[in-house]
């Protein structure tokens, strides 16, 4: 499964049954038991270049765990 990273939670995760085991486990179940205080919460916005035609200029995208990407509160 290369290039695959689990970030739903492994109880559906294919990798997870096959290995049948933590070993399995996705990357966001790891990091939220390594930190109990951690919210559940994860953000994902994706880069665009265009919006509805009009350059907007670049937006990078951002990765949040454990919080709200900012600005979008």
């Amino acid at each position: 499964m290369d290039g695959i990273l689990g970030l739903g939670p492994s109880a559906g995760s294919n990798v997870r049954a096959q290995v049948n085991s933590s070993a399995g486990d996705t990357v966001l179940d790891r990091i939220f038991r390594q930190d109990l205080t951690t919210p559940n919460i994860l953000t994902l916005q994706l880069p665009r270049v265009l919006q509805d035609g009009l350059d907007i200029g670049f937006h990078t995208g951002q990765l949040t765990i454990g919080s709200v990407v900012p600005g979008y509160e």
